[in-house]
């Protein structure tokens, strides 16, 4: 197994995006884009070796609701809005 940390970017939007990454990846990290408005960028520890899997995310902004279904990965404070990100499971 060989293990390095990848970057990830993603809308800060309430809708399922789709991150195609490592199936084995956990995120550790997740914080407003520093240059792009409307983005939140996320870094994963993740086992290279591994066979990349298409995983679901989905942001929420502080105050809304959270649908079933979700499990919490991580929060990134900007400096206007506060976005959660969650983890869709099958």
């Amino acid at each position: 197994m060989t293990t390095t940390v990848h970057k990830f970017v993603v809308e800060a939007a309430d809708a399922p995006q789709i991150v195609h990454m490592h199936e084995t990846a956990t995120v550790v990290r997740v914080e407003p884009h520093p240059s792009s408005a409307g983005h939140l960028v996320f870094w994963a520890i993740v086992d290279t070796e591994a066979e990349p899997k298409a995983r679901t995310f989905v942001i929420t902004g502080t105050g809304h609701p959270v649908r079933p279904g979700l499990i919490y990965v991580g929060t990134a404070v900007g400096p206007v809005f506060v976005w959660h990100m969650w983890e869709a499971v099958a």
